[in-house]
């Protein structure tokens, strides 16, 4: 099947859910208040628990305890909110495509390590929007569940091919695309905004990331969070081209202390989003 063909039957078995759509109008509504806002999530026991989490995680070290909606979601801000809303809708997907085949583990901590370098990297190379990012990160990789679960022979082989091809090469020789091709699909079937799915297309094409700053940051965060998954896996095999470090002006040491830093910021996201799994 194509990418279009299975992003279809995700969009048939998985609707985005409305509180996405409705928080994205009211966000981008410039008469739209806090309370407007706190008055949607409050819908949602779930979201109102992990809204006040994060408030009061070390993520963002306010200095008294945070027990309101209201309070939380002017301490975090409202691109954080949809950022969370959206990691949300990322989890209860997740759960309705996991399959035996992928380890559901490793599939969470490289979702959230791409999307947090992402984040960081964009931070750090003054490239605009680092909400989307972590976004585009997070999601990136959603495909591999859903190919597990609608052609498990195929996610399997490529599974099985980690210690021999990188992960993209076995992609494209088993399915002609990748599996970020189809989560744009997936992302682009949900009406979300182009700029949300758009760069996910390029994100293992170095001629573009070149060419691209928004591509290089996706480019760079997936291969370092490949690598930090992957441990020992790459020993002798480097995912990462050089010269797209030279692009953003990086070398290979920042890498090493970018992902330091976002490890631990993992740590704290990930038990937020999937406390029952770490």
């Amino acid at each position: 099947m194509t990418a279009i063909k299975f992003a279809s039957k995700v969009k048939e078995s998985f609707a985005l859910p409305e509180v996405c759509v409705t928080l994205r109008k009211m966000l981008d509504n410039p008469q739209t208040n806090t309370d407007d806002i706190a008055a949607l999530i409050s819908i949602d026991p779930s979201l109102c628990s992990k809204l006040l989490k994060l408030a009061n995680s070390s993520l963002f070290r306010f200095r008294s305890q945070v027990s309101s909606i209201s309070k939380a979601i002017n301490i975090i801000g409202g691109e954080a909110l949809y950022i969370l809303v959206m990691s949300e809708t990322a989890a209860n997907a997740y759960q309705q495509f996991q399959s035996e085949i992928i380890d559901l583990k490793r599939f969470w901590k490289q979702s959230v390590l791409c999307g947090l370098l992402a984040q960081n990297l964009s931070k750090s190379c003054r490239v605009r929007g680092s909400e989307h990012f972590f976004l585009m990160g997070l999601l990136n990789n959603f495909s591999e569940l859903v190919i597990a679960k609608q052609a498990p022979k195929v996610a399997q082989s490529i599974e099985s091919e980690i210690d021999s091809a990188f992960p993209w090469e076995s992609q494209h020789k088993h399915l002609r695309f990748y599996y970020a091709d189809c989560t744009a699909e997936i992302l682009k079937s949900w009406d979300l905004p182009e700029q949300l799915y758009a760069p996910l297309r390029q994100i293992h094409n170095a001629e573009e990331a070149l060419k691209h700053k928004d591509i290089a940051v996706l480019y760079l965060a997936y291969r370092t969070a490949l690598k930090a998954t992957f441990e020992g896996k790459f020993k002798h095999r480097n995912p990462i081209e050089g010269r797209v470090m030279d692009s953003m002006g990086l070398l290979y040491e920042d890498l090493d202390a970018l992902i330091k830093q976002t490890q631990m910021e993992a740590k704290e996201m990930l038990h937020l989003l999937n406390p029952d799994l770490f």
